[in-house]
């Protein structure tokens, strides 16, 4: 089965792409909590002035980063060939033509709004779910991806 995909990677795709890697990150939650812990020390030892702005800032830095990373992305027309009978898929984008080994690929997810192939441990191909006209388009595509990667993957 051949699968084309054709569509435009908006910044609202790559912003929730960064959302799920972001509020999945154990080591943000760790220095979250450092700073969360830091600010209350301060306050509690009668530096408030010290304290309390570093509370609100740390919240402001766990809050704001996702959206500071798209600032000025602009959207993307983006083209993938999936094919459960190649060890590869293709994808076009503004950079170029890439071909992908799926023996190669990290790992893949199918989270509330994407479809996630990571090429490595951070970086991934998004595919939104909103660009399928149905369910039944959706699903498919996903057995797809799953069948590819899994058959590679041995």
């Amino acid at each position: 089965m051949i699968k084309e995909l054709n569509y435009d990677l908006k910044k609202e795709d790559v912003l929730r792409f960064l959302r799920y890697h972001y509020y999945r990150n154990k080591a943000l939650y760790l220095a979250f909590l450092i700073i969360l812990i830091a600010g209350l020390v301060l306050s509690f030892m009668g530096k408030f002035e010290t304290g309390i702005p570093i509370i609100i800032i740390g919240i402001l830095i766990i809050v704001s980063l996702p959206g500071a990373c798209t600032r000025g992305y602009k959207t993307q027309n983006i083209e993938i060939i999936l094919n459960n009978e190649s060890q590869t898929f293709n994808t076009k984008h503004i950079i170029g033509n890439t071909e992908y080994n799926w023996s190669n690929i990290e790992k893949i997810c199918n989270t509330k709004y994407n479809f996630l192939i990571y090429i490595l441990k951070n970086q991934a191909i998004i595919i939104p779910k909103r660009i399928f006209e149905n369910e039944q388009e959706m699903n498919e595509t996903w057995e797809l991806i799953q069948e590819c990667y899994n058959k590679n993957k041995q």
